[in-house]
């Protein structure tokens, strides 16, 4: 069953087109003679949202960061805060469909666009927070990585489908790579991998299939990878077992 039924949720609308990270109003070009102006404000959508939890749940039991796709880097950016907040409360997160597996110039264009250096939390130590060299194709896992040393106390874990198609695609469009499908996987595999043996508290969940923020859905309790299912996967996170 769903390891999280009857939770209390807040839920945290995406709009900013900048994975919750930015802060930063930025005029992009678009090669016709016009602009368009985006406001890349997802640090300050995100802060509001939790003053507002701060004051509506002042003393947790648990509490579970989690997010999907845009949302999973989110939650990965801002668990360090919650969990910084509630420090005798067990905190984990479970990023749903955002591994990372991104280009290295895109990166460094989106994040200096986004002005996404001011959500890295304090947390991370001085050699790992990031600086826009350091904006490279394995940048979300160093991450995570960096984040889970940083915690040790807490529970991190990431989930995906092998041949997600939606990260595919951003995979493709990012040009990484001509099979885009088959890029994807490895590197996502290479990186997960890379984490899990690093890091005691973090555990990783590969699921067969294309299918995209699976977490949000009922459907993706009942699967099972080496004889665990998800539901005892996404509990063990949890419950830090």
């Amino acid at each position: 069953g769903n390891p999280v039924k009857g939770w209390t949720h807040i839920f945290v609308p995406y709009c900013t087109r900048d994975i919750h990270w930015g802060s930063e109003t930025h005029e992009y070009d678009n090669g016709d003679g016009t602009t368009n102006k985006v406001y890349h404000q997802g640090f300050a959508n995100v802060q509001s949202v939790l003053k507002f939890m701060y004051r509506l749940l002042p003393n947790p039991n648990s509490v579970l960061v989690t997010g999907c796709s845009a949302g999973g880097y989110g939650a990965m950016m801002y668990a360090p805060y919650i969990m910084a907040k509630y420090p005798d409360t067990e905190v984990s997160l479970i990023a749903d469909s955002s591994f990372g597996v991104i280009g290295t110039q895109w990166a460094r264009d989106g994040f200096r666009n986004w002005n996404a250096e001011c959500a890295f939390p304090t947390i991370l130590a001085p050699e790992i927070r990031p600086r826009p060299e350091d904006y490279t194709w394995d940048f979300v896992a160093t991450l995570m990585g960096g984040l889970a040393d940083a915690i040790p106390r807490n529970h991190f874990g990431m989930y995906s489908t092998l041949h997600d198609s939606v990260q595919a695609y951003f995979v493709s469009l990012m040009g990484i790579g001509p099979k885009s499908t088959e890029e994807f996987a490895e590197r996502m595999m290479k990186l997960g991998t890379r984490v899990q043996n690093e890091n005691h508290n973090f555990r990783l969940f590969i699921d067969a299939g294309t299918e995209h923020c699976s977490f949000a859905g009922s459907e993706a309790f009942g699967r099972t990878v080496d004889g665990v299912s998800f539901a005892d996967w996404a509990a063990s996170v949890i419950d830090g077992d």
